[in-house]
């Protein structure tokens, strides 16, 4: 939710519309993110709201529902790559477009890029992609990744061991934590791999409790660590964090950065077109989130989106993949 909370703060725009009046169906958790999302499309549309879960048969059901009562020209929702085609074919027969808001932690495979769906994401895969190119190149080639179990059925975490490789490295382990209780034991087990950096996926407690035990063993200054953007962003306030540096879309209260001001042309400017997102290399100082160099754009790592994912996908975290 903080990735769909990032993608979503944008000033949404949506292609000219034939129809009129032009009304756009809008499908998301209650809360800021949604606000957002309606504030951004009510400057030029008249909106008709509901609130709904992510999982993708209620997004679909809520669909059917507004579909049969409302007069919508476009529908813009929260949900997931893996089920966005369900709901883009839903619309198709009606000449609907469909832009979906999520936060990237998965790559449309060709099968899940539609004429009519547009994606709206906080570019997490790609970021860890470019976090990896960047880190093989500036830091060192020699890498051992952490992650929780909640992270490893996406393809964010391929994505990052693809960047680093491509450019260069190697990913000398993987270690993939199941409950908080065996963080200790795999920031241990960074010291026998012996790596030239580390790059850690993790959320919420569990972040934290990465960056402490990474402290505690006096890792931090002998081995580099790199962090996933919403570890970076949930260890903000550790003193530990200093220093900690992640790559992202978006920096503090600016999810996509200019993207976010950009006016037509920018943000969701036309379904099915390649609309990117800068990659900034951020770093932690005094808790916020500071830009320390660009890394490109999300569109220019399209063609990676069939390349990342290994097969057969795990997938099995992911509340997208069974319906």
């Amino acid at each position: 939710m903080a990735g769909l909370a990032a993608a979503s703060a944008l000033a949404l725009r949506l292609p000219p519309l034939a129809a009129s009046p032009r009304q756009v169906g809008l499908l998301m958790p209650g809360g800021s993110a949604a606000e957002s999302v309606r504030t951004a499309l009510a400057g030029e549309f008249r909106v008709v709201s509901r609130t709904v879960g992510t999982a993708p048969n209620a997004v679909l059901a809520e669909a059917r529902r507004m579909l049969a009562t409302e007069p919508v020209d476009a529908l813009v929702a929260a949900l997931n790559a893996r089920a966005a085609p369900r709901l883009a074919s839903l619309l198709a027969e009606r000449s609907i477009p469909f832009v979906a808001l999520e936060a990237g932690a998965n790559a449309p495979t060709a099968a899940e890029r539609l004429p009519g769906l547009m994606y709206r994401t906080a570019g997490y895969w790609q970021a860890c992609y470019a976090a990896g190119a960047w880190a093989a190149r500036q830091v060192g080639r020699r890498a051992h990744v952490l992650a929780s179990l909640f992270e490893s059925g996406y393809d964010a975490l391929p994505a990052f061991a693809l960047g680093f490789e491509e450019h260069g490295g190697t990913v000398v382990a993987t270690t993939v934590t199941r409950l908080p209780a065996e963080i200790p034991a795999a920031v241990a087990a960074v010291a026998r791999t012996a790596p030239d950096l580390v790059y850690a996926m993790y959320g919420g407690a569990e972040a934290v409790t990465v960056l402490r035990e990474y402290a505690t063993a006096g890792l931090r200054s002998r081995v580099p660590l790199v962090a996933s953007p919403f570890m970076a962003d949930a260890v903000r306030a550790e003193p530990a964090a200093v220093g900690l540096r992640s790559v992202a879309t978006w920096v503090d209260g600016e999810p996509f950065g200019a993207l976010a001001q950009g006016g037509a042309g920018h943000g969701v400017a036309g379904f099915g077109a390649a609309i990117g997102a800068g990659l900034y290399l951020r770093e932690l100082r005094g808790g916020a989130q500071h830009v320390v160099g660009r890394l490109g754009d999300t569109a220019e790592l399209a063609a990676m989106a069939d390349r990342i994912r290994p097969e057969p996908r795990s997938g099995w975290l992911d509340p997208h993949v069974g319906y």
